[in-house]
C-alpha cells in the first residue's frame, strides 16, 4: 500500500473495505489482537477508543474506523490531533470526513480490484439495484481504462446469459465513452438507470 507508512498516525482510505483496513494495519505490523473494529462509530465508542488509545503501551494498536457521525469525529478529534505513540487510526469510510480530521491523515487511494466488480452481473440477475448502485458508485474512482474493461467483461456476461438487451446497451456506451471526455459519474448513472430504470 505504501512506504514510509511509521510516519503517520492515522490514514484514510480511499475505494476501500473493511478487508483493505485491515490489511493496512498487518502491514503497519499490528497483531490481530490488538486491532480494533468499529464499522459505524458513534460517541460511545469514541470513550472506548481513547481510553485504549491514552495508555502508555509498548506494542502496536490499530483502531478501523468505518462509518463516523458528525458528533463522533467531533468529540475524538484531540485524539486524532495528539495521538500517544503506538497507535493508528484507519477510516475506510467516506462518508463526510470533516477537513481537520482530512488534514492529518495520510490518504492511500486502494485500486478497486476487478474480482469485486465482477458482481456487477449477478446484481442484474438478482434485480438488486442497490447492490449495483454501490458498485457502479465505487467505479467512479477507477480511470477511463479500468471502467471500459470492467464494462466489456459485464456486457460478455450479458450476452452469455441471454440479457442481450443490456449487453448491446452497454457496448455501445462503451464505444461513445472510448470517443468522448465524457463525466465518469454521470456515464454511470446513465447506465444505472437504463437497466434499472430508475427504480
Amino acid at each position: 500500500m505504501g512506504e514510509n507508512l511509521d510516519k503517520f498516525n492515522v490514514f484514510m482510505l480511499e475505494n476501500a473495505s473493511k478487508e483493505d483496513a485491515f490489511s493496512l494495519c498487518k502491514g503497519l505490523d499490528v497483531k490481530k489482537e490488538h486491532i480494533f473494529l468499529y464499522e459505524d462509530l458513534k460517541i460511545d465508542d469514541v470513550r472506548k477508543v481513547i481510553n485504549l488509545s491514552s495508555s502508555e503501551i509498548d506494542y502496536k494498536q490499530c483502531f478501523i474506523f468505518g462509518e463516523i457521525g458528525y458528533v463522533a469525529q467531533n468529540s475524538m478529534l484531540k485524539m486524532i490531533e495528539e495521538p500517544k505513540e503506538n497507535n493508528y487510526f484507519v477510516i475506510y469510510g467516506k462518508k463526510n470526513i470533516l477537513d481537520t480530521i482530512k488534514s492529518r491523515a495520510q490518504v492511500i487511494k486502494i485500486k478497486q480490484k476487478n474480482q469485486d466488480l465482477s458482481k456487477l452481473y449477478e446484481f442484474i440477475k438478482e434485480k438488486d439495484s442497490k447492490g449495483f448502485l454501490f458498485h457502479i458508485k465505487e467505479m467512479e474512482n477507477n480511470s477511463k481504462d479500468e471502467i471500459i474493461a470492467i464494462l466489456d467483461k459485464l456486457s460478455y456476461e450479458c450476452s452469455l446469459n441471454g440479457y442481450t438487451e443490456y449487453a448491446d446497451y452497454i457496448n455501445k456506451k462503451i464505444v461513445t465513452f472510448k470517443e468522448f471526455n465524457l463525466n465518469k459519474k454521470l456515464f454511470l448513472m446513465a447506465l444505472f438507470l437504463k437497466i434499472f430504470g430508475g427504480k
